[in-house]
């Protein structure tokens, strides 16, 4: 499916492997276009499939940008509505090929959101309160019941509940020291806005989270969900406006 961006010199090939013990592959080429979200700040674009050997022949389509100056990643769906081709190995599969192709070839309309995207979280800047509430939106601390409640939980229910909350408490904590110190935070324009704030959280993500593979956690895991949440919770109205508030 890649195939075509190369074939149009939009990209050249990059990478390719497995993950899983080999369960899933991967394949990627990585784009000509940069975005810039500041003078001197580039990020690299790739166009990364991947798909399975468990019969099911399901292959998914994102974009992921790799910031320069740090490496953190940052995955997008390649398409609001077309993120995941299915192609199983029954029927006609030359309408779902088509359409995967006519997806990759419009790459173009997603670079040009990315780089929107990347400059407007520039232009956003976060108080210590909106820190926070961008924090506890993006990683939620749960709260621990009433006392009379907690008090009926078992001993290891008790233990549970404190241990995710702490735990929480510390990824917050990870994310603010990385926001201070984390490679090219010292950027103009970086530290404090939501775009430092973003990179904070892909930066944990991406080098701070003790995983068996930062690549197989990065593209498929709870790392790539974690850098997605964080840059849906800057752009969507919705959360934009919720920090907005907690000014």
């Amino acid at each position: 499916m890649l195939d075509a961006l190369v074939e149009n010199r939009q990209a050249t090939w990059a990478t390719c492997g497995v993950l899983n013990d080999g369960q899933r592959v991967f394949y990627s080429v990585k784009l000509n276009t940069k975005i810039e979200a500041l003078p001197g700040d580039a990020t690299d674009l790739f166009c990364v499939a991947t798909t399975t050997h468990d019969g099911t022949a399901t292959a998914n389509l994102l974009v992921s940008s790799v910031r320069v100056v740090c490496q953190n990643t940052l995955t997008f769906a390649l398409s609001n509505n077309v993120d995941t081709v299915r192609v199983r190995h029954v029927g006609c599969v030359s309408d779902v090929l088509k359409r995967a192709h006519d997806v990759v070839i419009g790459i173009d309309a997603n670079v040009a959101n990315i780089d929107a995207g990347m400059k407007m979280l520039t232009r956003i800047v976060l108080t210590e309160r909106q820190s926070q509430k961008f924090l506890d939106l993006v990683h939620p601390v749960p709260a621990l019941p009433p006392v009379d409640v907690f008090k009926g939980y078992s001993e290891e229910k008790q233990k549970r509940a404190l241990y995710e909350q702490d735990l929480a408490m510390r990824v917050h904590a990870r994310i603010r020291e990385l926001h201070e110190t984390g490679a090219g935070q010292d950027m103009k324009g970086v530290h404090g806005s939501g775009y430092g704030w973003l990179n904070a959280v892909t930066d944990f993500a991406t080098h701070d989270k003790r995983s068996k593979s930062k690549l197989e956690s990065t593209m498929v895991g709870d790392a790539s969900k974690l850098g997605r949440r964080a840059y849906a919770v800057l752009t969507e109205k919705q959360t934009r406006e919720e920090i907005c508030h907690a000014a």
